[in-house]
């Protein structure tokens, strides 16, 4: 059976599709019998494979896919199956629970036109489109995929596509070049249904939302006055809970469901104000309720692991804050109830219930730690991209140091640095930071390599430790970017394994021991996206002690070294010109894989009139390794 071209899934076919999913994802979760069949025509149209995945807002909730090693199969004969499949054996996450399922985007990809890449080594990139071709990887020792969408919500080039399809199939990230490696193309034709019920979306929440709940819940009388408002005045469906924060550590929440979150905020506000507290400074909002089940597995438990969790009981509700690293959040939550694994396993326990957080507010309790939330992150990255050893650290650094040499002192507003292993760009971010007056609180603003946590990020630690080294987190200066720019959450999870500020750190620490760093995570957007980032670091920039703003980033990803030398000057090109809309168009225009490229446009828009970029030092991998067939850039730029 040969795979064609599917039926055009706009209108009421691609609903019939994706509702078939959905179905018979509900008649699965909730042990019932599969719906009828979908209409004959659909049902043996040949597809070269199915992916069913499920959301919950930008939450991935599910994925699952099966494709054929033949000529096609019969839609009809894997959808229902495959849709049942990924509600309850998605073995990363949890199961689905019955109480979900108003609230998922189901989303069917009917794979077809697979094509194997001719070309071989780097050169494959070439034949890859960004957009329009999804991606699978066969080799000795792992086999992946990854859709079209994926890429385009991430915001990737063609080579960073591949590597992380290598990622995906737990190969190196230059494994997609190799001989071994049998790379697929094809395309994907999309069919989705969005949620019966729809539930609140941290974007719904810009600046003055989030700003007007703040004010609610400190003097609930200025609502009297105002409009409607869809968003805060809508009374939702799912439960929602929202605790807020005094300046001096006083705390008090609210948890209903079917109320609106300005009702929320005004009971929390009300709590506050009983225990005697001041104004609140801060809240944070949960969000996103998610019931945790017994039946589940305790590895697929741990992937809301460090998520609040509600546990109640006949005594009342009390929120626990489980650590990531925790093998089981369900036995920690349990933990801080008093509650008995055991009984609870057989059913007989608390009810718990994870949370998503949104975090606002700056200053005072802006910067507070709900109880058990871990104090500081832990090194992830040590023993891999720079020593394990705390001995080992000190005399990296002081041999990278000695060898970048003595330079004048000066006092830039901004550096931007590579975040890769020592061996391959230490001494470029030693060379950068030759001389540089390292005052004592840096922002360090980079990134989002993992799938974890929010796409804008904060940590909410008290430090960040290093072998061997503790140092504190500038807590005070996370308000500008939570009250000002939309998205950004107070969170840990997006930082866990973060390694673009982690190699960093012991650096800024050895320039000056006394620095604090606020570490941020910026992911993918577009142009007018960086704009409100940019005014964060502007409002940073003009206080009477400003922060340096380091830019955490690599160049070019994955191409040979004439060719990652070739993009490399265009985006250095760019920074030079002084104009942050070129580097932003110049990166995408020439599929440069730079990193950090919305975290450098966003410093230069910040710095304006005042920037004036000075290349320091730039290499690449093959200068380390002697392998210039594939290599990774980096530049060392002082602003």
């Amino acid at each position: 059976m040969a795979t064609a071209e599917p039926p055009v899934l706009e209108g009421p076919t691609g609903r019939a599709i994706a509702e078939h999913a959905r179905s018979a994802a509900a008649a699965a979760v909730a042990g019932r019998s599969a719906p009828a069949s979908l209409p004959a025509n659909l049902a043996a149209w040949p597809v070269y494979g199915v992916f069913v995945t499920l959301k919950r807002g930008d939450t991935l909730r599910a994925c699952r896919g099966r494709w054929s090693d033949g000529d096609g199969t019969a839609l009809g004969d894997l959808l229902g199956p495959l849709a049942a499949e990924t509600a309850l054996r998605d073995h990363r996450f949890p199961a689905v629970t019955p109480f979900e399922l108003p609230f998922l985007h189901v989303e069917v990809s009917l794979l077809h036109a697979p094509e194997r890449l001719v070309a071989t080594g780097p050169d494959r990139v070439n034949e890859v489109s960004v957009g329009e071709h999804g991606l699978l990887i066969r080799h000795p020792r792992g086999r992946g995929v990854l859709l079209p969408q994926v890429a385009t919500e991430q915001g990737w080039d063609a080579a960073t596509f591949l590597a992380r399809l290598a990622g995906k199939a737990n190969l190196p990230a230059e494994a997609w070049a190799s001989p071994e490696a049998e790379v697929i193309r094809f395309r994907a034709a999309v069919a989705q249904v969005a949620p019966q019920t729809p539930e609140l979306a941290p974007a719904e929440l810009d600046a003055g939302r989030r700003a007007r709940l703040l004010q609610s819940a400190a003097d609930p009388s200025v609502d009297g006055t105002l409009l409607y408002d869809e968003v805060l005045d809508r009374v939702r469906p799912e439960p929602l809970a929202l605790s807020v924060h005094a300046a001096d550590g006083a705390q008090a929440a609210a948890l209903g469901r079917g109320e609106s979150l300005l009702a929320l905020a005004q009971r929390a506000g009300a709590a506050l104000r009983r225990a005697g507290a001041g104004k609140p400074r801060a809240y944070r909002l949960f969000y996103q309720p998610l019931p945790l089940s017994p039946d589940d597995a305790p590895a697929r438990r741990a992937a809301v692991g460090g998520h609040p969790v509600l546990a109640e009981t006949e005594r009342g509700q009390t929120f626990a804050f489980p650590h990531r690293g925790d093998a089981d959040p369900a036995t920690a939550a349990l933990a801080a109830v008093g509650g008995d694994p055991a009984s609870w396993q057989m059913g007989a326990g608390p009810r718990l219930t994870a949370f998503r957080v949104l975090a606002h507010g700056g200053g005072g309790a802006g910067g507070a730690r709900p109880a058990g939330e871990p104090a500081d992150r832990a090194p992830a990255r040590a023993g891999q991209f720079y020593p394990a050893d705390a001995e080992a650290v000190s005399a990296s650094l002081a041999r990278m140091l000695a060898e970048a040499g003595d330079a004048p002192e000066r006092a830039p507003r901004a550096v931007m640095l590579p975040h890769a292993g020592w061996r391959f760009c230490g001494p470029t971010i030693a060379r950068t930071l030759a001389g540089v007056r390292v005052p004592e609180t840096a922002v360090v603003i980079g990134p989002k390599h993992t799938p974890h946590g929010p796409n804008r990020s904060i940590p909410p630690h008290a430090a960040w430790r290093l072998p061997g080294d503790r140092v504190p987190i500038a807590a005070e200066l996370a308000g500008p970017f939570l009250e000002t720019a939309a998205g950004f959450a107070r969170e840990a999870e997006a930082h866990r394994l973060e390694h673009g500020t982690e190699v960093l750190i012991p650096f800024l620490r050895a320039r000056n021991p006394r620095v604090r760093v606020l570490p941020v995570v910026l992911g993918p957007c577009d142009y007018e996206g960086t704009a409100e980032v940019a005014a964060a670091l502007r409002s940073l920039l003009a206080t009477e002690s400003p922060p340096l703003i380091v830019v955490s980033s690599d160049m070019n990803h994955f191409a040979s070294a004439a060719e990652t030398e070739r993009r490399d000057e265009l985006a250095l090109a760019a920074i030079a010109s002084r104009d942050p809309r070129r580097l932003y168009d110049t990166c995408r225009a020439n599929e440069i894989s730079m990193c950090g490229m919305h975290a450098a446009v966003s410093v230069m828009r910040a710095l304006d009139d005042a920037l004036a970029p000075e290349r320091v030092d730039y290499r690449h991998t093959g200068h380390t390794t002697g392998d210039f067939s594939s290599v990774v850039g980096y530049a060392g730029v002082r602003f």
